[in-house]
């Protein structure tokens, strides 16, 4: 296996909450991280276990798996292994995840509330990043974060966040590739810090679905297009 970088993530691949995590690492580290989406629990331990019997995860400064659950017997040799113990962050709010066994070791964080409400795992990745340094906080990473909150535990109120989760949701919904939507979230983040708002490319987008519309969508640079309807 090729070299990887210092960081590593792994991410559930067909939900908002997981590619909101690669978003906030992406926006983090840059460049400096391999991001690696997978299917489900059972495609998350094949690539973990490779990775641990190939040695390159040693090679990692930190390995990141958000928005999934780890089973054994990552979870046994990790906990076994002094390095990988201190170098891998599981984090997730899956209530499976919560009620397992293995809550208690030092490298999970696994937790469906926080502060008294629903959480996610993109909220409880983002509170790590801003504890450890990784990341400065900004308004348009709070809203970012709490949209992706909304959508992903269906918080809703009859408020006007909640209509931007709503949208955000719709847009999401249009990427035919996951990378689009990753890659727009990041380029917004980094671009227009002081606030989270849809372009009006992107409520075009949004305005035209319905029920019996499917809408592809592309992404590249700071450029939006509609591919299919």
């Amino acid at each position: 296996m090729d070299k990887l970088h210092n960081k590593y993530i792994l991410s559930r691949n067909n939900d908002i909450d997981g590619l909101g995590c690669i978003v906030l690492a992406r926006v983090a580290f840059g460049k400096d991280v391999d991001t690696v989406l997978v299917k489900d629990k059972f495609d998350l331990e094949t690539r973990v276990r490779r990775l641990i019997e190939d040695s390159s995860i040693y090679q990692c400064e930190q390995v990141f798996i958000t928005s999934l659950p780890l089973i054994n017997p990552s979870y046994e040799i990790s906990s076994n292994c002094p390095y990988l113990s201190s170098h891998l962050q599981v984090i997730d709010h899956h209530q499976s995840t919560v009620d397992s066994k293995f809550t208690n070791l030092n490298f999970v964080d696994a937790r469906s509330s926080d502060n008294g409400r629903v959480t996610c795992s993109t909220e409880l990745f983002y509170n790590y990043l801003l504890e450890n340094n990784y990341l400065n906080r900004t308004k348009a990473l709070d809203d970012f974060v709490e949209l992706t909150r909304i959508i992903e535990t269906w918080d809703y109120q009859d408020d006007l966040v909640s209509k931007k989760a709503k949208e955000l949701n719709s847009l999401f919904k249009s990427f035919a590739i996951p990378s689009y939507y990753i890659a727009l979230m990041v380029y917004k983040l980094k671009n227009n810090p002081s606030s989270f708002e849809l372009d009006r490319r992107e409520r075009k987008i949004v305005n035209s679905m319905d029920i019996n519309k499917v809408v592809e969508t592309a992404y590249a640079g700071s450029r939006l297009m509609l591919i299919k309807i």
